[in-house]
């Protein structure tokens, strides 16, 4: 017998036996928002990215939010295909109740006997509702532990660049994002300390690391419900399924991240990807990248570095636009002290604007470097300017081509960049186009 502590109440078991409703009115409605949430998510990363020096904490939360979304998507389609099975098994079911019609099968007594050994249609109504029950709560736990385990790492990241910031590398980033992932699926945990908790004097002294430990991958919450989980199936069954459910949400997520513009340099591996056509990425400058035309721009997207007006200039000028990061502060910074110019003007005057703007636009021009078919296109008047598709800050231009053949030209965009103390140059982008 159970007491009151252990049971439920009555109301609540007649809505627990209802709850395939709702966990299909969920998985409906956030199928699409989660599909969607990438985007956003990589848009504001974007943003982000540019105004400031993100360190590995926001790096790793996009990481993980984007992980997240995916665990979470991957699980509700899992459990609306199940759910929807499910009821096409009650739809069989009610409309045939007595089952199996085999006066009217002719099959043999061999045959007869094999189908009626294995489980009736109620039995695997019954078996397949406890399975998606538990692929909506596996979801969840999942994701919940995704997302604890991220901001975990976070603040780790946190302590380490304030603490101990000699040890705030990327080998340290690996390590550590390893034994999370391990933490995650409970393996460190049965490994170290599995048979630990069996004894008293140990399990008082890791008891307050164990909640801690808790309360920061807020896995507080299904405490409980996991170890309910894992007591009534094979913990090797456990850890085998969250290691496929985690490999494959981390998986996909890598895969389209790959795909999209903020990380296509980043070298991200992509199992997943089956496409084996040798050329596609071959090394050539003949390449059009839509995001560095407007005309190509579609909602949502980000130039993220350098666009024109169209990939087709018709034209007699070219509208050249550089995205402004927070990254080419600090070669500003040097170049507006080396060229003298203020800031702030104290006294506002359109004199002292036209001495300062001067002032602007020659350490602009020795700061970015323009050609069209390896010829400097020489000064050029630059416009502080907010993009009218995409909300980037920048600084525009307009180079004239009136004087240039019609036909295929590529146009060379590169900026100084400070590193050790030695100013070098970097290409920030290549773009053909062709003039008509």
């Amino acid at each position: 017998m159970k007491d009151e502590k252990t049971s439920l109440p009555e109301w609540i078991i007649k809505i627990q036996e209802q709850s395939w409703q709702i966990e299909i009115l969920i998985a409906s409605g956030l199928i699409l928002f989660l599909y969607n949430l990438p985007t956003v998510l990589i848009n504001f990363f974007v943003d982000f990215s540019e105004s400031t020096m993100p360190r590995a904490e926001p790096v790793i939360l996009f990481f993980g939010g984007y992980i997240f979304s995916r665990a979470l998507l991957l699980g509700f389609i899992v459990t609306l295909l199940l759910r929807s099975l499910w009821l096409a098994f009650l739809g069989i079911n009610y409309a045939f109740p007595d089952g199996i019609n085999f006066g009217k099968l002719s099959f043999s007594d061999y045959f007869r006997r094999k189908i009626e050994k294995s489980k009736s249609i109620p039995e695997r109504i019954i078996a397949l509702e406890r399975v998606c029950s538990l692929t909506y709560s596996v979801t969840i736990m999942v994701t919940l532990l995704t997302a604890g385990s991220f901001l975990f790492l976070a603040i780790l990241f946190f302590g380490i660049y304030y603490l101990a910031p000699s040890v705030y590398t990327q080998t340290t980033g690996i390590i550590l994002l390893v034994l999370v992932i391990l933490i995650m699926i409970g393996i460190l945990d049965w490994l170290f300390f599995g048979k630990l908790k069996n004894f008293p004097v140990f399990s008082k002294l890791y008891y307050p690391v164990y909640k801690l430990f808790q309360w920061l991958t807020l896995s507080f919450v299904f405490q409980k419900e996991y170890l309910a989980f894992i007591s009534n199936i094979n913990r090797w069954k456990v850890f085998g399924l969250f290691v496929v459910y985690f490999f494959l949400a981390f998986e996909i997520s890598l895969s389209e991240m790959q795909n999209s513009r903020l990380t296509k340099n980043m070298g991200l591996p992509n199992i997943l990807n089956y496409d084996e056509r040798s050329y596609l990425n071959i090394s050539t400058l003949n390449k059009i990248n839509k995001y560095q035309y407007e005309n190509m721009l579609e909602q949502n997207d980000r130039i993220i570095t350098v666009a024109i007006q169209s990939d087709v200039i018709t034209d007699n000028v070219i509208k050249l636009f550089v995205v402004y990061a927070k990254k080419y502060d600090e070669t500003l910074d040097s170049l507006f002290t080396k060229n003298g110019v203020k800031k702030f003007l104290r006294e506002r005057t359109l004199e002292n604007y036209y001495k300062n703007d001067s002032l602007i636009q020659k350490a602009l021009n020795e700061f970015f470097t323009v050609e069209i078919d390896n010829r400097s296109v020489g000064t050029t008047e630059w416009y502080l300017h907010r993009h009218y598709k995409t909300g980037e800050y920048g600084f525009l231009t307009y180079i004239p081509v009136s004087n240039l053949p019609k036909g295929r030209h590529a146009l060379l965009v590169k900026a100084k960049h400070i590193s050790n103390g030695i100013m070098k140059e970097r290409v920030k982008g290549i773009i053909p186009f062709y003039l008509n």
